[in-house]
């Protein structure tokens, strides 16, 4: 849970400076992270066979980096970058094909600026 959380910070702190961004996905630190999640999922789930909270910590991460952070870029393909990680991908997609998450209206706040993700300001996306 640890490593999910330096994931997080390390990309959201990034998220506010064009270089820090590219440091951390070319320099290989981004890399180093996924790869510590990696060797942690089990399979099929985070912990094995039956999904725990940890599953939905994952997804919730993943995706408030994804909206906040890589949608809004457009320049980085977050699928790409993941594609080394399959024991990660699996995890993420077994919960985000739970009807609950498919009916989620979660995304639709944050879209809106209720729980806004958007950490990068315009000028760094820009300069990204």
């Amino acid at each position: 849970m640890n490593d999910l959380l330096d994931f997080f910070e390390n990309v959201v702190q990034s998220g506010g400076d064009a270089a820090a961004l590219h440091r951390l996905i070319d320099g290989g630190r981004f890399a180093a992270l996924l790869s510590n999640i990696e060797r942690q999922v089990v399979g099929p789930h985070y912990y094995g066979e039956k999904m725990t909270y940890l599953d939905f910590y994952l997804v919730t991460v993943f995706d408030f980096i994804i909206s906040g952070i890589f949608d809004r870029l457009g320049k980085v393909d977050f699928a790409e970058l993941t594609a080394p990680y399959p024991k990660v991908r699996a995890a993420l997609e077994h919960v985000r094909a739970l009807p609950s998450y498919k009916a989620n209206t979660l995304v639709e706040s944050i879209d809106h600026g209720i729980l806004s993700p958007r950490t990068v300001p315009d000028d760094v996306i820009a300069d990204y």
